[in-house]
C-alpha cells in the first residue's frame, strides 16, 4: 500500500463543519477516482470512524473525489465525519477507489475544524427592549356619524377675549377630544407593554423561534437537549402510556446529552419489555470492543454483552448477530472462545446483508 501525500483543510467554500481532504492524484490508479476513505485512530487498538463514532469494525466512508486540475484530488468530508475527530489527534487516512481495498494511506495530525454550535433555547429569547416598535398614534379621521363636526379657530380680532380670559368648556369641544385621545393612547401603550412582557416570559413555549440557516421550527417535541432527572425516568418507566419504543428513543436522547445513568435505566427497562433495540443499547454499554468511558457508566463485561446481544439476535437484529459472533469467536474479557458458535452467528448476520460480517468472515 502506497504512502500518499495528504492534507486536511477546513472547507472554505463549504458551510461550517466541512473539511477538504487533498490527495496526490498521481498515486491514484489511472482512470479511477476516490469513492471511499477510511479514518483510523489508535485507541487501545484500531478504531474506525463510522456513523455512530469510533468503533472497532472496519468502516469505509463513501465519498466523492474531484480533480482540482492542480495534480491533486479534493475529497469533501461533512460534519457527520469531522465532529467525531478531536483537533491535534493522530489519524490514519486510507483512500479507496472501490470502497473495499485501500491503495494508499497516510498518518497526519488532524487540524481544528470549526463546528456549527447547537441552537440554544436561551439564544432564542428576545433582547430586552427589542421587539416591535409602537407605531405613532394616527389622528382619527372625521366621520359625521361618530365624531362631532370639527371646529376651526377664527383669526383673533380686537373684539375677542384675550387668551388669559377663562373660556367656557362647552364652547371648546376639541379639548374634550384631545383628552379622550390621550387616555386612549395611554391605554394602548399599557396594553402593548403588558403584551411585550408576557411575550418575553413565555417566548420559549411558543412553537416559533429564530430560524437561522438550516434550522427547523422549534417545538416542545423537538427539545432533545433536556436532561431527565432520575425521578422523571422512573415516571416514564412506570407509566402505562410509555411503550418500549418510547423508552429506547428517550434513552438515545439522554445518551446525546451525556446523561448516561438515565440512558442505562431506560435501555434496561426497554430490554425487560422485550425490545431488541433496548437490548442492543444495553449490550453496547458492556461490550469490551465498543466500550468508551464517555458513553458507558459500566465496566466492560463480555459475558453480559453476549447475553444481551443473544436476545436481540434471536429477534432478527443483524448488528446483534455480528457483535455476538465476534465476541464468541475471539473470546477473552471473561469468556471462553467458541469459534464454531461465533462463526455461525457471523454467517447469519452476513445472510441478512451485514457487510461488516461478510468482511470479517473473509478474514477468518
Amino acid at each position: 500500500m502506497k504512502v500518499l501525500q495528504m492534507q486536511v483543510l477546513e472547507g472554505k467554500a463549504k458551510p461550517v463543519g466541512w473539511a477538504s481532504l487533498l490527495l496526490r492524484t498521481s498515486e491514484i490508479p489511472s482512470g479511477c477516482a476516490v469513492t471511499a476513505v477510511q479514518l483510523i485512530q489508535d485507541m487501545r487498538g484500531p478504531n474506525y470512524l463510522g456513523n455512530s463514532g469510533w468503533q472497532p469494525e472496519r468502516t469505509w466512508i463513501t465519498t466523492q473525489g474531484s480533480d482540482d486540475g492542480a495534480g491533486q484530488t479534493a475529497v469533501d468530508l461533512g460534519p457527520e465525519v469531522t465532529r467525531h475527530i478531536n483537533a491535534n489527534s493522530n489519524v490514519e487516512i486510507r483512500a479507496s477507489v472501490d470502497g473495499v481495498n485501500a491503495f494508499g494511506s497516510r498518518q497526519l495530525i488532524w487540524p481544528a475544524i470549526q463546528q456549527k454550535a447547537r441552537s440554544s433555547r436561551r439564544s432564542r429569547r428576545p433582547v430586552v427592549g427589542g421587539g416591535r416598535k409602537v407605531e405613532p398614534e394616527v389622528p382619527a379621521t372625521y366621520s359625521p356619524t361618530s365624531n362631532p363636526a370639527p371646529t376651526f379657530e377664527a383669526p383673533k380680532t380686537a373684539s375677542q377675549p384675550s387668551p388669559t380670559e377663562e373660556q367656557p368648556t362647552s364652547s371648546n369641544p376639541s379639548a374634550g377630544l384631545n383628552k379622550t385621545g390621550l387616555k386612549i393612547g395611554a391605554a394602548i401603550a399599557s396594553v402593548l407593554v403588558v403584551a411585550g412582557a408576557l411575550l418575553f416570559v413565555f417566548f420559549d413555549k411558543l412553537p416559533i423561534g429564530n430560524r437561522g440557516e438550516g434550522e427547523q421550527p422549534v417545538t416542545a417535541a423537538q427539545d432533545t437537549e433536556k436532561v431527565l432527572s432520575m425521578m422523571d425516568v422512573r415516571k416514564l418507566i412506570k407509566s402505562d402510556r410509555t411503550s418500549p419504543e418510547d423508552l429506547v428513543a428517550q434513552a438515545e436522547l439522554q445518551m446525546e446529552v451525556g446523561n448516561l445513568g438515565a440512558a442505562l435505566l431506560l435501555y434496561k427497562s426497554a430490554t425487560e419489555a422485550g425490545s431488541a433495540a433496548g437490548a442492543i443499547g444495553f449490550a453496547k454499554m458492556y461490550d469490551p470492543g465498543l466500550h468508551v468511558p464517555t458513553t458507558s457508566p459500566l465496566n466492560p463485561n463480555a459475558g453480559r454483552a453476549v447475553s444481551l446481544y443473544e436476545k436481540a439476535a434471536n429477534l432478527g437484529e443483524a448488528f446483534a448477530m455480528r457483535r455476538l459472533g465476534i465476541l464468541l469467536y475471539e473470546g477473552g474479557s471473561g469468556i471462553s472462545a467458541d469459534q464454531i458458535a461465533g462463526k455461525n452467528w457471523l454467517k447469519k448476520a452476513a445472510a441478512v446483508g451485514d457487510e461488516v460480517a461478510k468482511s470479517y468472515l473473509q478474514k477468518i
